[in-house]
């Protein structure tokens, strides 16, 4: 008995007396701060690599409780997972990326196959439908509630194997303090450390690394704030836009599982069917008219005029959503760099996109393996240069890869170049053809 005892604890401390992982590997003490689907992946490919790495659960929405049989060594977990805050489209660019995460088979059987997007002006109008299939793809675009990939995830890095390294799951705390030890060649045993102090309890934990990969609409990630003063930044052309996310009850919506965004000066709305009886609804917008008190109201009376396209959403949005929904704003300014020694952020932590952008579950995946992938070839006395070799990798990513056409749908949209004003309905026409579309995500997708 007291020998069960001795070993339940070293397994939900993260050690392990017997490992055949390489020594370069278990010598790295990593923090993500962050449970979301960034943090959850990076935790998911680290452990793949043989490291281990513990996780600040900032995500209230799940509540897990884990019970390991070790005679047959089988942790079993049970996940609650309460109401859903959105939903999420995964492309099929990070399609291989699931699959060594061992998490795709799951995902596809939770998930719907999205077979296009549609785009329309505010009373349904088409500017351009695009068809999936045109990719030449194996599989089309998925969509799944945030919550249900999230504990698919989760699952995922809770089971234990011998080989892999051991994820922890640290609940009912948070990060307090952040304190960067100085970079020099002096007898300090704290050099090149992050020391950490938690919510509950008043001692500093020692770091190897510390990640920033916290997703919400109400919260800054704590890792974020502690840097974003101390990065560089540009302006945003997000500026004064405000965002929502949530699902609702589908209401005659069409068949055809597809995108539907729909465009009007200033605002964005994008519907998506994620099951046979919900679809997931997020919109942004430029300036409120209305005061912020309630801010579901706010929401319905932006987009009320965004209706006559016979799927109802905004009706069915302020039937079923609740009173007290997320409203969030956009940075002022983005961040051009992501990390500073072994401090970094990755995903919407780094980026603090719209919701109604559905690039961001692809940037969180893809910067979940580039990270892992970068601590998995370091030592903890070269880590700062492995983040910093990451840092540069995603800059170079984003800029290459994902800004233009972000860049390029928000220019129509909330900072309208003179195109929009001297053509109006037409340049949208030309923007969202068939296409243009193909061109713009086989871009992405290559």
């Amino acid at each position: 008995m007291i020998h069960t005892k001795k070993v339940l604890i070293q397994f939900q401390r993260g050690y392990c007396t017997v490992s055949a992982t390489p020594v370069h590997l278990r010598d790295k003490k990593i923090l993500i701060n962050g449970s979301d689907i960034a943090g959850l992946s990076l935790g998911l490919f680290l452990k793949k690599k043989g490291i281990s790495c513990d996780i600040v659960d900032t995500n209230s929405t799940i509540t897990t409780t884990t019970t390991q049989m070790v005679q047959n060594s089988i942790r079993k977990t049970t996940s609650e997972v309460k109401p859903n805050v959105g939903g999420v489209v995964v492309y099929n660019h990070v399609y291989d990326l699931l699959k060594k995460l061992g998490v795709y088979d799951q995902l596809l059987e939770k998930s719907l196959q999205l077979e296009g997007s549609c785009f329309t002006e505010r009373d349904g109008a088409a500017y351009g439908i695009f068809n999936f299939i045109k990719l030449k793809q194996e599989k089309n675009p998925l969509s799944i509630s945030e919550a249900d990939m999230k504990d698919i995830l989760l699952s995922e890095c809770l089971k234990f194997k011998p080989s892999e390294g051991i994820v922890s799951i640290k609940k009912s705390t948070k990060i307090k303090s952040i304190q960067q030890s100085p970079n020099s060649n002096n007898n300090n045993n704290n050099n090149n450390k992050v020391m950490i102090t938690f919510s509950n309890s008043p001692v500093k934990v020692s770091y190897d690394a510390l990640i920033g990969s916290a997703n919400s609409i109400e919260n800054v990630d704590t890792v974020r704030q502690y840097l974003f003063d101390k990065l560089d930044k540009e302006p945003s052309f997000y500026k004064d836009t405000h965002y929502f996310s949530t699902i609702v009850k589908k209401c005659n919506q069409p068949d055809i599982p597809m995108i539907n965004t729909q465009f009007a000066y200033e605002k964005k709305l994008v519907t998506f069917p994620i099951s046979s009886t919900q679809v997931a609804i997020s919109g942004s917008f430029f300036k409120p008219r209305l005061p912020p008190h309630n801010h579901k109201h706010l929401i319905f009376h932006e987009f009320y005029d965004m209706e006559d396209v016979n799927s109802h959403n905004i009706i069915s949005f302020q039937d079923s959503a609740t009173e007290n929904i997320a409203l969030g704003k956009v940075d002022e300014q983005m961040l051009k760099s992501y990390s500073l020694d072994n401090i970094c952020l990755i995903g919407d932590a780094a980026d603090k996109l719209p919701y109604d952008n559905l690039l961001i579950t692809s940037i969180a995946i893809e910067d979940a393996n580039q990270l892992a992938d970068s601590i998995g070839q370091s030592t903890s006395s070269n880590l700062s240069e492995s983040i910093s070799k990451f840092d540069r990798q995603r800059q170079t990513r984003m800029t290459n890869k994902y800004l233009p056409i972000i860049k390029a749908e928000q220019s129509i949209i909330f900072r309208p170049d003179w195109l929009v004003y001297l053509f109006g309905k037409y340049y949208f026409k030309y923007f969202c053809s068939g296409k243009k579309q193909l061109k713009r995500l086989k871009s992405l997708f290559h």
